[in-house]
């Protein structure tokens, strides 16, 4: 018992503590502090870089010193947009041991929008060699190389990822959008579940998922999860946007449109949705705001062939010809020139006078004979001089026919590049140009690691046709329409093979599914449905197919033999059959 008027022990205990407190930062200041850091976290997770900056400077007004905070205000001042903010803290690479790691991939980040890709990979591999378990650096470097055409490396460090982080988000997140680009869409919708399990709010995940449900045309789910998106507050933009597109496809322009603009400023920097704002423009009559709306596009997508198709009708319907030949006649003068190009040049030159320079191109497009397999166009920068460069020559020499050429530069480009999925693809193209349909297929299936999408499952199949493998391009082909059921050139492939092995009900089903939607102003399609609906006697059905393909185009051999086999089945005006067949005879 405690001697009388001397205080209780605990009574000295409290009074050391006070003492203690008032000596040094205490109880309470690292309490507040560690409030603080506990608001940038959450700011930082909403993408709240102003509130995060705010959280971290009470940090350090509570004695935080700069190495504890230098990760975060590096990450909060990246998704203010202010990058040299952002390098005063991340620049000289001094973090707490704590935030060593994530200090790093900030700084990856910080290099990697400032273009520094050598030193952003830099980071990201120390970062990675001082903590190989975390999943988050693991998904940077995947994005990164990615992005920076090392595709197939990309994918090994994504696993890696789901490796030490088989519940990370971005992680699950990325590889949905790989697996959707490999496989196709369906294939893909397991990842973003799995992840939206773990995480039903996540805005990222609710997007890609959303988007995901569109291209399988589950529109109803998808507006349901839009909808949700809008509710929760998260990734916004992005669900004004899917909206949009749902909207635009329903036709109801005004209400895309409205989408559009609730979408702001963040819509500005998406390419998909300048390309939707392009097309409304141009469905309202409105060709010179498309015309700003597809230059966005082409000027960060220099090779998107269809902004680039757009653009030149968007040029052409705001009655700048001159504009459309200035840009354009030199593509229309390759053979790699799509047919709808061709028509919009010469249609430019005819309003300019030049019939002379017209004709050739008008019958270019009207031409029978298949063109044979056009260059990938869709090469993207890589941020890489030599391989851009690279690229480039191989399609120059295609185009010009210096096989040879094309195939030595396109060999060279891949054995430099080999994680490249676009150098696989160009290698096989100039294999396919010199008739070595071994080695492009092989080429294409290597590039088909990286992305399986409508261009090259054509050439896979006519890779594998030109070896005499008709049975394997008929699997590629049921494959591709299976993994891409809305793909119109997956149907397209479906049905040639269906036709080639007799089974004319599934040509036609096929075909009539095309052309009920965005093939009903393809003269071929129309065409090669005629002779289907012929072959399982529907003779009316095949007239009214046939016609209409020659009304698309009256000039076409194809669609005047189609209507004349159609007349002469059902014993329908003699006279008209034999002048089609006589045309359809000449050269």
């Amino acid at each position: 018992m405690a001697e009388t008027g001397r205080p209780g022990w605990w009574k000295v205990a409290a009074i050391a503590l006070a003492l203690a407190a008032s000596a040094s930062p205490g109880l309470g200041d690292i309490s507040s502090r560690d409030a603080a850091f506990a608001k940038a976290r959450a700011a930082l997770a909403r993408g709240d870089g102003v509130a995060a900056e705010i959280a971290l400077r009470d940090a350090q007004a509570q004695g935080a010193d700069k190495r504890t905070i230098a990760a975060g205000m590096g990450e909060a001042f990246l998704a203010e947009g202010k990058l040299d903010k952002a390098r005063e803290w991340l620049g000289p690479a001094q973090f707490a041991e704590a935030d060593q790691t994530r200090g790093l991939r900030m700084l990856s980040r910080l290099e990697s929008q400032q273009g520094n890709t050598a030193a952003a990979l830099a980071a990201l591999e120390k970062a990675i060699e001082g903590d190989t378990k975390d999943a988050d650096s693991w998904v940077d470097l995947a994005q990164l190389r990615y992005r920076t055409g090392n595709q197939l490396a990309a994918l090994d460090s994504l696993q890696s990822a789901l490796k030490v982080g088989p519940d990370n988000l971005r992680a699950l997140d990325f590889q949905g959008l790989i697996v959707r680009d490999q496989f196709g869409p369906e294939a893909a919708l397991v990842w973003f579940e799995r992840g939206l399990m773990k995480s039903p709010n996540d805005g990222v995940l609710l997007a890609d998922y959303a988007a995901t449900l569109g291209e399988l045309g589950r529109y109803r789910e998808m507006l349901v999860v839009t909808r949700r998106m809008l509710e929760l507050g998260v990734a916004e933009a992005r669900a004004q946007y899917l909206q949009g597109v749902l909207a635009a496809r329903a036709g109801n322009l005004s209400l895309a449109r409205a989408c559009l603009n609730r979408a702001g400023a963040v819509a500005d920097n998406m390419p998909s949705a300048s390309l939707l704002s392009g097309i409304i423009h141009l469905q309202d009559g409105n060709p010179k705001l498309a015309v700003d709306a597809f230059q966005r596009i082409t000027g960060q997508q220099p090779q998107n062939e269809a902004a680039q198709l757009l653009l030149a009708r968007a040029l052409y319907e705001a009655g700048d010809q001159k504009g459309v030949i200035a840009r354009y006649s030199d593509w229309a003068s390759s053979s790699s020139a799509p047919p709808y190009l061709l028509t919009l040049v010469a249609r430019a030159y005819e309003d300019t006078g030049d019939r002379v320079l017209a004709a050739p191109l008008l019958d270019r497009a009207a031409a029978v004979q298949q063109a044979g397999l056009r260059p990938a166009f869709g090469f993207a920068a890589t941020g890489s001089p030599p391989a851009d460069a690279a690229a480039a020559q191989v399609r120059a020499a295609l185009v010009s026919g210096r096989t040879n050429e094309a195939v030595a530069i396109g060999e060279r480009l891949r054995n430099d590049w080999r994680g490249m999925g676009s150098a696989h693809l160009l290698a096989g193209d100039a294999y396919f140009a010199a008739g070595r349909f071994d080695l492009a297929a092989s080429s294409f299936a290597e590039a088909a690691r990286v992305r399986g999408d409508d261009n090259l499952a054509v050439r896979l199949v006519l890779a594998n046709a030109g070896q005499g493998r008709m049975a394997t391009g008929a699997q590629v082909a049921a494959s591709f329409l299976a993994a891409h059921p809305q793909s119109p050139v997956a149907a397209r492939l479906a049905a040639d093979y269906a036709a080639s092995a007799g089974d004319w009900g599934r040509t036609r089903m096929l075909l009539e599914n095309l052309a009920a939607g965005s093939g009903g102003r393809d003269m071929r399609l129309l065409s090669d449905l005629s002779f289907a609906q012929l072959r399982l006697g529907d003779t009316k059905a095949a007239v009214q197919s046939a016609r209409r393909a020659l009304d698309l185009q009256p000039a076409s051999p194809v669609a005047a033999q189609a209507l004349a086999m159609a007349l002469k089945t059902g014993k329908q005006n003699d006279a008209l059959a034999a002048a089609l067949t006589a045309r359809a005879a000449r050269p």
